[in-house]
C-alpha cells in the first residue's frame, strides 16, 4: 500500500494541507495517493502564486501562464477557471458540476436513464472541465471520498471564472458606448463614460440602449419602454432582444431565424472579449500587440457557449443595473444563456459560427460543441423560431 505523500506547505486559512476530512488513510491506493499528491501540488502552487502575485493584474498573470507552458499540473486552478468561464458556464457552481460528473463516474448502476436538460448541461460542462484541466477527470474520480478537498479545488476554479466575468463586465462598461451605433456618431443624449461610471442613464432610460434591449416583437417607442418599465409588457429571456439582430432588422413573426445572432453590437463585443478592445472596431480577424484572450485560453474557433457568454455580457453592459446579478427584474441571465446555446441544437447555426469565426479569427472554420435545449414558453420568440426551423427541416426532408 502506498504511503502518504509529504508536503512542505499549507493552504491559506488552514493549519496543514489536509483537514480531518481529507486526511490520507493507510489503506489508500497508489492511484489515489498519486491523484491526491497531484491536486495538493496544484493547490499549494496556487497558494504560492497568490502570495507572489497579489499586486499584479490578473490579465498579466494569464499572459505569463501562457508564456510558461512548463507549469503543467502546477498550472493554477484559478487560471483554468478563467479559461473555462468564457466558453463554459458561469452560472452553475463548479462543485455542482464536478459532484454530478463524479457521481456518474463511480455509479455502479447499469440503468442508463435519459438525462434531463439540466443534467445534460452539467454533463457537457463536466466534459469541458475535463478536457481543459490535465488529469482532472481521473483526479476527481479517484478522490471521490475526499469531498472537502474537491470542493476546495472547485472554489478555486469558480474564483477564476467569477474574476473573468467581472473583468469583462468592467472593461465593457465604458468601451461598449463606442460600439452601440452601427455608424460612428455621437450618442444623443450622451451617456456617462468617465469617472465612477454608473449605468442609470442606460437601459430603458436611454433611447439607444432601450431600442437594443427591447424585444424585436415590440415597437421601439417611448410608450413601449414605459410599458416595459411599468411591467405592463413582459421582458423575459425567451423573447429575443433587438441587439441580437442586424441594425434596422424588421420583425417578421413568420421568420424569426433570419438575422438572429448577427447584430453588429454582438460581433464587436465578441472581438472585444476574445481579441481585445483595440480589435472591436477593426476589420475581421484583426488584433494588435499581445495575443488576445482567445489565444490565452486556447480557443481557435467559437462555440455556442462562447457566443452565449458574449450575449450575456452584451446585455449586462447596456442595462441600467450596476452590480452583477443573475436576475434583472423578470429577465433571467441564466435562462438567456441557455436560450442562446439552444439556437445551435440539431446542428443549426453553422452560418452564425462561421460569421463569428470570421470576425474574431479571420477564418470561417467552426468547432463542434454539444448543446442542449432550454425550455421556453409556447408563445415566446424562441419557441416560434424553433418551430419555424423544424417546419423548414420537414419541408426539405419531404423534398429529398
Amino acid at each position: 500500500m502506498a504511503s502518504s505523500p509529504s508536503h512542505g506547505g499549507s493552504l491559506p486559512g488552514s493549519s496543514s494541507p489536509f483537514s480531518s476530512s481529507t486526511a490520507i488513510h493507510s489503506n489508500i491506493s497508489a492511484a489515489e495517493a498519486a491523484a491526491l499528491a497531484s491536486v495538493m501540488k496544484s493547490l499549494l502552487a496556487e497558494a504560492v502564486k497568490d502570495g507572489s502575485s497579489s499586486k499584479r493584474n490578473s490579465a498579466a498573470i494569464d499572459e505569463e501562464d501562457k508564456e510558461n507552458p512548463s507549469h503543467g499540473l502546477d498550472e493554477s486552478y484559478v487560471t483554468y477557471g478563467r479559461q473555462y468561464a468564457r466558453s463554459g458556464d458561469i452560472f452553475t457552481a463548479v462543485d455542482d458540476i464536478v459532484q454530478f460528473g463524479v457521481a456518474r463516474a463511480v455509479s455502479d448502476s447499469d440503468d442508463e436513464q435519459e438525462l434531463t436538460n439540466v443534467e445534460k448541461q452539467r454533463e457537457e460542462s463536466w466534459e469541458l472541465l475535463c478536457s481543459r484541466i490535465p488529469n482532472f477527470r481521473s483526479n476527481m474520480v479517484l478522490l471521490a471520498p475526499q469531498r472537502k478537498l474537491r470542493k476546495r479545488v472547485c472554489r478555486k476554479i469558480n474564483e477564476g471564472a467569477n474574476a473573468v466575468r467581472a473583468e469583462d463586465a468592467s472593461s465593457l462598461k465604458g468601451h461598449i458606448l463606442d460600439y452601440l451605433l452601427l455608424e460612428k456618431a455621437t450618442l444623443e443624449p450622451p451617456i456617462q463614460r468617465k469617472g465612477n461610471l454608473k449605468k442609470a442613464d442606460r437601459g430603458f432610460t436611454h433611447p439607444v440602449t432601450a431600442s437594443l434591449l427591447c424585444p424585436l416583437k415590440y415597437e421601439a417607442t417611448q410608450l413601449t419602454y414605459a410599458d416595459i418599465l411599468a411591467g405592463r409588457k413582459p421582458l423575459t429571456a425567451f423573447d429575443l432582444p433587438r441587439f441580437l439582430y442586424p441594425d434596422g432588422h424588421v420583425y417578421d413573426p413568420d421568420d424569426m431565424d433570419t438575422g438572429v445572432l448577427q447584430g453588429h453590437l454582438l460581433l464587436r463585443v465578441a472581438k472585444h472579449i476574445f481579441q481585445g478592445p483595440t480589435a472591436a472596431l477593426e476589420r475581421p480577424g484583426y488584433h494588435r500587440g499581445r495575443r488576445g484572450n482567445a489565444a490565452l485560453m486556447g480557443l481557435t474557433s467559437m462555440t455556442p457557449r462562447a457566443i452565449g457568454y458574449v450575449c450575456v455580457q452584451t446585455r449586462f453592459a447596456i442595462c441600467a443595473v450596476d452590480n452583477w446579478a443573475t436576475v434583472d427584474g423578470n429577465f433571467d441571465y441564466n435562462a438567456f444563456f441557455w436560450v442562446i446555446v439552444s439556437l445551435f441544437d440539431d446542428s443549426e447555426g453553422e452560418e452564425i459560427l462561421k460569421l463569428f469565426n470570421e470576425h474574431i479569427f479571420g477564418t470561417s472554420s467552426a468547432a463542434e460543441d454539444t448543446v442542449t435545449e432550454a425550455p421556453a414558453p409556447a408563445e415566446s420568440d424562441i419557441a416560434r423560431l424553433k418551430a419555424q426551423r423544424a417546419a423548414k427541416r420537414a419541408r426539405l426532408n419531404s423534398q429529398a
